[in-house]
């Protein structure tokens, strides 16, 4: 990729580089085309991790990590290194059977 000077591969302004670079279409395949960082790696991760909570209403600590990396190998694949380094560094600290938001208090 380059900016100035003619070709494939070559760009006129630095920020049409910077914007080829940076998105490459729906790769969740969820129909909406976020920046690539939310789409793959990390990002898709934590936004899993958190859907399921939200949208599923799952409500323990492992359910969610589970759901995460399930997702990603499951949308994504796990065709190369870099997949795998993204679910292993996906560390769970903590205890999985931790109930997400606490406990409800009953009173008689």
């Amino acid at each position: 990729m380059f900016v100035g000077g003619s070709g494939p591969g070559n760009y006129t302004r630095i920020q049409d580089a910077v914007d080829a670079a940076s998105e490459h279409g729906d790769k969740d395949h969820d129909g909406m085309t976020e920046p690539d960082c939310l789409e793959a790696a990390g990002g898709f991760m934590e936004i899993n991790f958190f859907s399921v909570y939200g949208k599923e209403k799952k409500s323990y600590l492992g359910e969610c990590w589970g759901y995460a990396i399930d997702t990603y190998y499951d949308t994504l694949g796990k065709t190369n290194l870099g997949d795998l380094r993204n679910t292993q560094a996906f560390i769970l600290f903590g205890d999985p059977s931790l109930k997400i938001g606490g406990y409800s208090l009953t009173t008689a």
